[in-house]
């Protein structure tokens, strides 16, 4: 006998490993799912009030009958507000968590957007503005980062859905 036979015949004669069972998910595995189902749907709801807020309050400020110079002096402290908030938020979400502070950003938006009709003066509008737009930013900042935490190896497939949806419902 050969070696080549002797192989062939000792390999054909031993049977195949049976595949083991697929272990069911991990309850790890399904609370960053639910995570992620959480981050999908807020976002759709939030770009949906977004999109509403950023129609209804330069009509709501002509109605008002403010100046241009106070609509521009409005939304022109928002976006230093936002320039102050994209380089302080990640760092102290590092240090507190990101959950909070995605949270607490959620909250900061509807309580500043619900607050404009109720005391409808230029500071009061400006300080809703600046406070709805910073917390705009501090989502958008932590929303990749907890897509990132929950997602792992599929973070572009979640983060391509989560920001279609919200860009398409906005």
């Amino acid at each position: 006998w050969s070696i080549r036979s002797r192989m062939a015949r000792s390999s054909c004669a031993r049977p195949l490993p049976r595949c083991a069972p697929v272990p069911d998910p991990s309850p790890r595995v399904e609370a960053l799912k639910r995570n992620l189902i959480v981050l999908f749907w807020a976002g759709i709801l939030q770009s949906a009030a977004l999109g509403l807020y950023d129609t209804a309050l330069p009509l709501y400020l002509s109605h008002l009958k403010l100046s241009m110079t106070s609509m521009g002096l409005i939304f022109g402290l928002s976006q230093l507000g936002i320039f102050v908030v994209r380089f302080t938020s990640g760092t102290a979400s590092e240090i507190h968590g990101r959950k909070p502070f995605y949270t607490g950003a959620l909250g900061l938006s509807a309580l500043s957007v619900c607050f404009i009709p109720v005391w409808p003066s230029t500071v009061a509008i400006g300080a809703a503005k600046i406070v709805r737009d910073t917390a705009g930013v501090v989502r958008d900042v932590m929303r990749s980062l907890l897509v990132y935490d929950n997602a792992g190896k599929n973070f572009l497939k979640w983060i391509g859905r989560i920001m279609g949806a919200e860009l398409f419902f906005m």
